[in-house]
């Protein structure tokens, strides 16, 4: 009866838990493409361990661009090029570069969908997956490699540099018409 309650409670405390870690899709289904609060600490480092572990085992050379989905802010940008410790934003339509087109996560599962260049010129499809473990956090769990032939890569996303990107109320204040902007 003892081990019966205590495995009851133990299973309750994992349950809760493991609810705090949530559900999550970024980009959001329904067109939106704001990352939320709620999913800003786990993405970058999902999206992080994802570039590297295409890198180290697809890669070619050192010097290499990304690409996040879009709607993704320059900061973000900034914490997965300083987490992996190299790359750079993709600057130009059609130059190589990983490509992170989605990420998911379901409660201790977290998968990454990534298209990357083989050292042949094409591009590949891969899903990076990840199981969250309470003290280490997100490890490498697995992959499945789609076969999709030369898969084109996602359209090129800039991000707006962090000083251009202004806080909601301040974007949304109508601006004062210049004299030159009334002369026209």
């Amino acid at each position: 009866m003892k081990t019966t309650i205590t495995a009851v409670l133990l299973g309750f405390g994992m349950g809760c838990l493991s609810a705090c870690a949530g559900s999550v899709t970024y980009p959001p289904p329904g067109g939106s493409t704001e990352l939320g609060e709620a999913a800003r600490k786990p993405v970058p480092t999902l999206m992080t361990k994802a570039i590297r572990f295409a890198h180290d085992r697809y890669g070619d050379d050192d010097a290499f661009a990304i690409n996040l989905p879009p709607g993704t802010p320059a900061a973000v940008y900034d914490e997965v090029i300083a987490r992996l410790g190299a790359g750079r934003p993709m600057l130009e339509a059609g130059e190589r570069a990983y490509h992170v087109t989605k990420v998911t996560l379901r409660w201790s599962d977290a998968k990454v969908d990534l298209v990357y260049p083989r050292a042949d010129g094409y591009y590949e499809f891969i899903t990076v997956s990840f199981q969250r473990d309470l003290v280490r956090g997100y490890e490498f769990a697995g992959t499945r490699l789609w076969r999709t032939g030369n898969r084109p890569p996602p359209p090129h996303y800039a991000p707006q540099p962090v000083a251009a990107q202004a806080p909601p109320e301040e974007a949304s204040q109508p601006q004062a018409a210049s004299a030159d902007d009334i002369e026209k």
